[in-house]
């Protein structure tokens, strides 16, 4: 199953859930700090990779404020 840059992760009780990092991006200084360890890292994709998912984040943080949802009410919105 193809997820993107979303990631399965399994919680306590077995299950699988879909954590979707960009939901934790919810301001700018967050942002900055996620951008800043990407290029810590020196992997051209991997930076490529954390640039677009603070692209959608912000689009995220705009919908959730325009329609007065949380970010992660707001995600499939801006869903790929």
């Amino acid at each position: 199953m193809k997820v993107g840059p979303r990631r399965l992760f399994e919680d306590m009780a077995g299950k699988l859930t879909i954590y979707d990092p960009a939901t934790a991006l919810v301001n700018d200084t967050e942002s900055a700090f996620f951008v800043a360890d990407a290029l810590e890292t020196g992997d051209p994709a991997f930076i490529a990779q954390a640039i677009g998912l603070v692209a959608r984040a912000k689009g995220m943080v705009h919908a959730a404020e325009e329609t007065g949802l949380s970010c992660d009410q707001a995600s499939p919105l801006s869903a790929e």
